[in-house]
């Protein structure tokens, strides 16, 4: 598999190269989770069919990616080549909600869109030499040990560096990172995990992509099918060592239809009125973790819009008041029960006095 990857990707590199990423792509994309003896588990979400469909848009650093679980039901991701912006519109609520998330990762668990976008839509990331992306199988808001790998093995040509073979390999300096990763969100973190990190042996494989049926496409070679697995890892203190390569999860990728023509390629489109939380805007000194607002206007905010940072302000300003508010009621309980104690230090030196005075009387 090693040497067939490696010829693939130097028959890419033989490809006269341009710095222009302009594709479409539509298929399907399945997911299927395994037990320990490798026994297929059955769909834990019901709602989720055995196929879902995605679209995925590149232009450039632009990308756009959809995945469609059913009728009104789909997540719509989409980047300006900074920021990730989310959609999501389920059957059972009258609105969708807008999500943007923080430092450029892919909000919500959707390891569908995740193995879609490490495919077709990741290629300007390794041109710029990111090797440090998260695990494409875990979120990266909430999972501390989706930040543990580092990424080897063989990509597409120069201009837009698709992924042929690649490994995630568990780091030792990336664990010692992970804990405190940007785009992490302190009150979505799963505390389990972080007691794992330091227990995670090194250097061993936690997951494995590999692509095949290669087609260009303009100046870029994309792949018919992909495949993305996760495995077990083994951890310190456990007598048996890591698990041989039988994956714990597969999704399965394959290409219905590909085109140099984009339709859109960006952040979602907004359709109406949408509310939004917004992780971008944060204080990592204080309780604020993100804002909340209502697009009415169809356009999406950047960072740096001043009515988003008075919002923060705002929320900053009323957390502070909170915890003001918070530690008077605590100093005023603690002023309470000195007085109360106080209260029954007299009583029962009263009563000492008392006593005595009364056996003499006796």
């Amino acid at each position: 598999m090693a040497m067939v990857a490696s010829l693939v990707a130097l028959m890419i590199n033989c490809m006269p190269l341009r710095a222009e990423a302009v594709f479409e792509v539509e298929g399907v994309v399945s997911r299927e989770m395994y037990d320990d003896e490798g026994n297929v588990l059955p769909e834990p979400d019901k709602e989720v069919p055995s196929d879902v469909l995605f679209r995925v848009a590149v232009s450039n650093r632009y990308w756009y990616i959809m995945t469609t679980f059913g009728p009104n039901y789909w997540i719509e991701y989409g980047s300006d080549g900074i920021d990730v912006f989310t959609v999501l519109q389920h059957p059972r609520a009258r609105n969708g909600a807008g999500i943007v998330a923080r430092h450029g990762s892919l909000a919500h668990v959707d390891p569908w869109a995740q193995a879609v976008w490490f495919a077709y839509a990741s290629g300007s990331r390794f041109v710029e030499g990111d090797a440090e992306l998260s695990a494409s199988w875990a979120p990266a808001d909430s999972e501390p040990l989706a930040h543990i790998y580092r990424i080897e093995g063989s990509f597409t040509n120069e201009s837009y560096r698709v992924p042929v073979a690649v490994r995630f390999v568990v780091d030792k300096n990336r664990m010692r990172r992970a804990a405190q990763h940007p785009q992490l969100v302190r009150s979505l973190v799963w505390r389990n995990s972080v007691a794992l990190l330091d227990k995670v042996k090194v250097g061993q494989v936690g997951g494995a992509y590999r692509a095949e049926d290669w087609r260009p496409v303009g100046s870029v070679w994309l792949p018919g099918r992909f495949v993305l697995e996760k495995y077990s890892l083994a951890f310190h203190g456990e007598t048996q060592e890591q698990p041989p390569d039988r994956p714990r999860l597969r999704i399965s990728g394959r290409v219905l239809g590909i085109t140099e023509r984009v339709t859109h390629a960006g952040p979602p489109i907004i359709d109406g009125r949408l509310g939004v939380t917004d992780y971008r805007l944060y204080d990592p000194h204080g309780e604020v973790e993100y804002i909340g607002y209502i697009i009415t206007n169809r356009v999406w905010p950047a960072a740096s819009d001043a009515g988003l940072r008075a919002i923060l302000e705002e929320k900053k300003a009323a957390m502070s008041g909170l915890v003001r508010h918070s530690e008077r009621v605590r100093n005023t309980n603690l002023v309470r029960l000195v007085i109360i104690m106080a209260m029954i230090v007299m009583l029962c030196m009263a009563w000492l006095t008392y006593k005595p005075s009364s056996v003499r009387r006796r």
